[in-house]
């Protein structure tokens, strides 16, 4: 496991390197959370999961409580087909898990204030960022790929993260999580 975290830092820290120049050109600042209010779904690997959840589980017990509420609603709302504000924002409009983010959250930068828009993303950019989530789908090659709140509803599965941690997920298995959360395989079949 720790080889595939490796990876998938050096394809985040790759990323932005290669986008440093629209990235400077960003009119983000903290507290600035359009992106993570109103851009729909964020998704991630069941590797970048993992990350998140770690970052969740050395939050103090009340936060981590109030925060796997939320991520329940959130999931539930998601499946309406509701917009929700991201489950790990706080009272400010700052990120209780920035520096384990998922990609979908670290590649959203805007050019211009939203101001409750959606972001202006240079193409080049966007493009870049394709060929990313692509990479990190492949790291996590056994796992599954969705909505930030259906994947850590299942790595909190004892049955589910047992098999992801020992590399003991079969593909039909897999295919059974993915239905059941909503989720799609992270490899291409």
């Amino acid at each position: 496991m720790e080889e595939r975290f490796e990876k998938l830092f050096s394809a985040y820290q790759r990323f932005e390197d290669a986008a440093r120049g629209f990235l400077l050109e960003a009119a983000c600042r903290p507290g600035c959370a359009d992106c993570c209010i109103d851009v729909g779904r964020m998704d991630m690997t069941t590797l970048e999961g993992l990350n998140v959840l770690s970052a969740l589980e050395g939050l103090e017990p009340p936060v981590q409580k109030r925060l796997r509420k939320r991520l329940l609603r959130d999931k539930k709302k998601r499946g309406k087909g509701s917009r929700v504000r991201c489950a790990f924002l706080d009272q400010r409009d700052l990120c209780l898990v920035y520096e384990q983010r998922p990609f979908s959250c670290r590649q959203l930068y805007s050019v211009k204030r939203c101001d409750r828009g959606p972001p202006t993303v240079h193409r080049a950019a966007h493009a870049l960022s394709r060929s990313f989530i692509d990479e990190i789908k492949g790291i996590d090659d056994t796992g599954l790929y969705g909505h930030l709140p259906n994947v850590l509803a299942l790595l909190m599965e004892p049955d589910f993260r047992e098999m992801y941690l020992a590399r003991s997920l079969t593909r039909a298995r897999a295919e059974s999580w993915a239905k059941r959360y909503g989720l799609r395989l992270s490899a291409a079949p």
